[in-house]
């Protein structure tokens, strides 16, 4: 069941992009229960505007979006909104709430020029942080749009997400606490590979740091999941590495080092493995996909 509702997500997140032309990306507040059973979920949250991209990829700024992020939307209860965020680019945020508590956002972002703070807001990170005032000026008038769709037509096709993430979540919690009564052996599986994705490790070391056989962790962590631990590790990464690709002027050597790979050859064949292009080319390819 997971699993569908996942690919019902994905698969409705890319009608709105491709057949609407809504920029629609996704801020979890419990990201690593949603990321253990649906990894690819992570794809979502990265935002695709050029302007997002320099501001991720330069020093000054990195970082910065995601605690504003979490500063924003899950510090606070709101509604459904439109405003703009720090870095002056406007956008509808649409909560999904689960017994009172705002679990994810939804955004359709990609506009500007109808907010008085939005200017104000993209001058002072300008100033702020030493931008060229020239070539993010560029990326902010060029790239973004100045007439936002209507508010009830974008609240219409977002509601449906309330639904696909609230059900999704609940299977999520059932998984959990069959996991919990189950075998407590498997959150500390997850619990090590979360705080250990940054670095080189396999199976074994999973097994000698919670000392158990390596196949009784196999077991307990397919049980659960449905998933074998060293595809799920490498899913992650994966995962991980497309964003670094996409967002940051990282060498391929420093990528694969940071998602755990010693050997940036290996990084390298297995990406191209599962994804189907070597790291550079989906880095071109992707480059160019967020420059139109």
């Amino acid at each position: 069941m997971i699993q569908q509702i996942h690919s019902d997500i994905i698969s409705y997140i890319d009608y709105l992009r491709g057949s609407l032309g809504f920029s629609v990306t996704l801020s979890f507040n419990e990201e690593e229960k949603f990321f253990l059973y649906t990894p690819e979920l992570y794809s979502t949250c990265i935002h695709l505007h050029p302007l997002c991209h320099y501001l991720k990829n330069t020093s000054e700024t990195a970082g910065i979006c995601v605690r504003k992020k979490y500063g924003s939307f899950f510090m606070k209860e709101f509604e459904f909104f439109y405003g703009c965020c720090w870095a002056g680019i406007e956008e509808y945020v649409f909560p999904i709430k689960y017994n009172g508590k705002t679990l994810v956002s939804v955004h359709v972002s990609g506009y500007r020029d109808n907010l008085p703070d939005s200017r104000k807001k993209l001058s002072h990170i300008i100033k702020k942080y030493n931008l060229p005032k020239e070539t993010v000026q560029k990326l902010y008038n060029k790239n973004l749009k100045t007439s936002p769709p209507d508010k009830k037509d974008v609240y219409r096709f977002l509601l449906p997400f309330q639904y696909m993430i609230v059900k999704l979540w609940e299977e999520i919690l059932s998984a959990e606490k069959n996991a919990e009564a189950e075998n407590p052996l498997f959150l500390k599986i997850v619990a090590f590979i979360y705080n250990n994705i940054g670095n080189d490790f396999n199976l074994k070391d999973v097994s000698e740091k919670l000392q158990y056989s390596s196949s009784h962790i196999r077991h307990v962590f397919f049980k659960q999941t449905g998933k074998n631990i060293s595809e799920y590790i490498t899913d992650l990464r994966i995962e991980k590495s497309k964003e670094l690709l996409k967002f940051t002027n990282h060498s391929i050597v420093k990528i694969a080092y940071q998602i755990g790979f010693n050997d940036s050859n290996y990084f390298s064949y297995v990406f191209k493995k599962s994804v189907g292009t070597p790291p550079l080319a989906y880095r071109k390819s992707t480059r160019q996909t967020l420059i139109k």
